[in-house]
């Protein structure tokens, strides 16, 4: 999963363009503070894009805007919404995912109606204000230990820092998959990290 992130490096075209360039389908629209009339423009168009790819868009935060314009999904913070609450607004029809920090959170989310979790922030990363408190392979090792003694079953995707020589360790761990953004955002070629990124999802999936 790819999350855009505003920089100097590459503007928000250039990192859609070079993450489809590079094979990508699964996108996350993160644009914190643009109006709703713009990210719905922005959204509406992108979902159409991806569409057309077999891709899927998933809206950062605003479920509203997910709704209207047919996004796959919708990701929601610790503090952007009560998942249950979400999916009563946008129905049974749109992916819901929830980020979380620690094993009690993620535990206490056993029973809810999402379809995914974020886990992190694996390490350090200059794509999100307010850092939790960073949990490397160890901590992310650890979590995934206690929610599968709770019994949790919900798909994890690690996030927070993540780059390409971190997809082994975290696949062979166990979790479904990684939420990358700077990694690809400020790259000198999206595309290539892109595909560098699929290429050893590839790998230990064979």
């Amino acid at each position: 999963m790819f999350i855009t992130h505003p920089n100097s490096q590459n503007s928000l075209q250039e990192q859609l363009e070079g993450y489809v360039k590079g094979g990508g389908r699964l996108l996350q629209i993160r644009l914190k503070g643009t109006p709703k009339e713009e990210l719905t423009r922005v959204v509406t168009r992108v979902v159409q894009v991806m569409d057309e790819l077999g891709g899927s868009v998933i809206v950062n935060d605003n479920w509203e805007v997910a709704r209207v314009t047919g996004a796959w999904g919708v990701h929601i913070g610790q503090k952007d919404g009560d998942p249950y609450k979400v999916r009563k607004a946008v129905g049974e029809n749109i992916a819901l995912g929830v980020t979380v920090n620690t094993p009690e959170q993620l535990i206490a989310l056993k029973d809810a109606p999402i379809d995914y979790v974020g886990l992190g922030p694996l390490r350090f990363t200059r794509t999100k204000e307010n850092l939790a408190s960073i949990l490397g392979i160890e901590g992310i090792r650890n979590v995934l230990i206690k929610a599968r003694e709770a019994g949790v079953t919900h798909p994890i995707f690690v996030v927070g820092g993540v780059e390409n020589i971190d997809v082994r360790p975290l696949l062979t761990l166990g979790v479904h998959g990684v939420a990358v953004s700077g990694s690809i955002a400020s790259a000198s070629d999206p595309a290539f990290a892109t595909q560098k990124f699929l290429e050893s999802i590839e790998k230990i999936l064979r």
